[in-house]
């Protein structure tokens, strides 16, 4: 008599059908001597029994814990003339093996450059199967626009970015607010879209759960019993719910982000550290550690306008260059309409916010900007547009792959004349 077995996370189950009995063994880890546990249920509904058989922890190299399920087993489902004691051995066995034997290595064989090109859920924002981080100030609307993008996802609706490539549910882990703020949220969100609240936005408040790599075996039952098509995790600030500087922390966190369901996109925001929030894009930091942002396949950095006005402008700058070609800032305006209790996303371009296109652009995409305008520029004349030091044009023109000297400076202070190479200004939008 064989069971039928299923595993999934860090759960492994088996099922006798002939005699209606599982066991279900998960929580497993590995303790520092060796020894591997598990929490083990057993159930039955042999015989008229009502279910529940035995819980506890089990360690899966002690005889004894084998000989007590062994015994419970023989009492409330017995085999006919034998015992449960080599089903229970072989078992245990097999639980061990799976959880701390090494995958048999797979030999590479190459793919084409095409092959690897970078998938998205919702061009260019989140890649498909990855960490994205939305990295931005408290008041930045990340959240609603977390909850927009899961509404849009769950819908199959356009977003202000592009349109979803495809349509599914959406676990959001949440330890920032709760449910009445998040179900206040979307039905403005929804009103917003002018459709109706979509089925399938699965909401969890983390706020009393503890830190997240506490909880991530749970997470990943729920995310593996779901099939998501996006993980939503706000934020991951609160969900650390420790020293944000330090690796140790840092370390185990992004591997648990990561681990949330094979193939689903997971979506991830976080509050820069004290000490970079009025710096420009290239030096922002999530947080103290670095380890937070390797993790992270797509990095956008949020920024609002200072309006206190209803209606205002976000801008989205990439953090950091990942696989692909470079992305460009993006924009979105949110207009939230009191009178019909609407929350409205519409597109928009950065160059119509100009106190957030300063802010915003790098320096090199500013240099790029000015060039792709004007033509050939020396670096006094650039420094003169874009108010930056001129040294500071100099030493970024030099680093850049696509700007050129035209004319090289010389003696008695006369400044390099620089040129863009083939580069159109939408290119620099």
């Amino acid at each position: 008599m064989k069971p039928s077995i299923r595993q999934a996370a860090d759960e492994v189950r088996y099922f006798w059908a002939d005699a209606q009995v599982a066991l279900v063994f998960d929580r497993l880890r590995e303790t520092d001597s060796g020894a591997v546990r598990a929490m083990l249920t057993a159930t039955s509904t042999a015989n008229g029994h009502a279910g529940h058989i035995f819980w506890a922890q089990v360690s899966l190299t002690v005889a004894n814990d084998r000989k007590t399920i062994t015994a419970k087993l023989d009492r409330a489902a017995p085999l006919d003339g034998t015992s449960w004691e080599q089903d229970i051995d072989r078992c245990f066995q097999d639980v061990y093996q799976r959880h701390t034997a090494v995958p048999e290595p797979v030999e590479l064989t190459g793919v084409e450059e095409a092959e690897l090109e970078t998938a998205y859920l919702i061009t260019p924002v989140i890649p498909e199967g990855q960490v994205t981080l939305f990295l931005a100030d408290q008041g930045s609307t990340k959240s609603y626009l977390m909850l927009y993008l899961a509404t849009c996802i769950a819908l199959g609706s356009p977003t202000v970015f592009s349109e979803p490539a495809r349509s599914g549910s959406v676990v959001y882990f949440d330890w920032e607010v709760d449910e009445q703020v998040a179900n206040k949220r979307l039905s403005w969100i929804a009103r917003g879209l002018g459709a109706q609240v979509p089925r399938g936005l699965h909401y969890i408040n983390m706020g009393t759960r503890g830190r997240i790599f506490d909880r991530i075996r749970d997470m990943r039952y729920m995310v593996d019993r779901i099939h998501p098509a996006l993980v939503v995790i706000d934020s991951l600030t609160f969900a650390t719910g420790a020293d944000l500087n330090s690796a140790e922390y840092a370390a185990p966190t992004m591997t648990a982000v990561g681990s949330l369901g094979e193939g689903v996109a997971k979506l991830v925001s976080a509050h820069p550290n004290k000490s970079s929030r009025n710096s420009s894009t290239e030096d922002i930091s999530v947080i103290g550690s670095t380890l937070f942002e390797y993790r992270a396949r797509a990095i956008w950095h949020m920024k609002r306008e200072q309006s206190k006005a209803a209606r205002f402008g976000v801008s989205m700058t990439p953090r950091k260059q990942f696989d692909g070609p470079p992305q460009r800032p993006l924009a979105y305006t949110m207009d939230f309409d009191n009178v019909n209790h609407a929350a409205h996303f519409r597109s928009a371009k950065l160059s119509d916010m100009p106190s957030l296109e300063r802010s915003t652009l790098t320096i090199a995409a500013q240099i790029r900007r000015v060039l792709a305008r004007a033509g050939r520029l020396d670096t006094n004349q650039i420094a003169e547009i874009t108010g930056l030091k001129a040294d500071v044009i100099k030493m970024e023109c030099n680093r850049m792959a696509d700007v050129f000297p035209y004319l090289a400076g010389g003696g008695r202070g006369k400044a390099t004349t620089w040129e863009l190479r083939a580069q159109t200004e939408s290119d620099t939008e």
